[in-house]
């Protein structure tokens, strides 16, 4: 898998990717496509840290999106409930 590939899959650009994980483009691809490991475990323990972090932040943001439009779409529903008055 490609660096874009795998940044993708996380809907970022490979430039996202290295902000979330405070690796460079060469680091990045030196482990995804080359799967060099990184040597420095306490580094390699921030990176997934950080990547978990981030899917967190999106599950919740879209979890808190689709709640919003399930309020809206069942206050529409009720309209049908409502009478209106002239």
């Amino acid at each position: 898998m490609t660096v874009k590939e795998y940044a993708a899959r996380f809907n970022l650009s490979v430039n996202g990717l290295c902000e979330v994980t405070g690796l460079s483009r060469q680091g990045l691809n030196d482990i995804l496509v080359k799967g060099y490991p990184l040597k420095n475990k306490s580094r390699q323990q921030d990176v997934v840290l950080n990547l978990l972090s981030y899917a967190q932040q999106k599950k919740m943001e879209k979890k808190a999106e689709a709640d919003n439009e399930y309020k809206e779409r069942s206050e529409l529903i009720y309209m049908f409930y409502n009478e209106r008055t002239k």
